[in-house]
């Protein structure tokens, strides 16, 4: 891709989704060389995260039962 298209690609990324995340959809492109390396770049992601918000979830959901048992 010439370094026009580029420039072009990615200032309509940054129009669209704004500047932190044009710079992760760029750096993801960058770093994967085929369609199913991104995706398994995206389903690592994902799966990094969900059982982070999980356990967020769950030890929010037990602070508030102490709460409510303990006032």
């Amino acid at each position: 891709m010439a370094p026009k298209r580029i420039r072009e690609k990615l200032s309509v990324l940054t129009r669209r989704l704004g500047p932190p995340a044009a710079l992760a959809a760029v750096t993801m492109a960058q770093t994967t060389t085929s369609a199913s390396d991104s995706m398994a770049a995206m389903i690592m992601l994902v799966n990094s995260v969900i059982p982070v918000l999980v356990m967020v979830l769950v030890l929010k959901l037990l602070f508030s039962s102490f709460k409510e048992l303990g006032g």
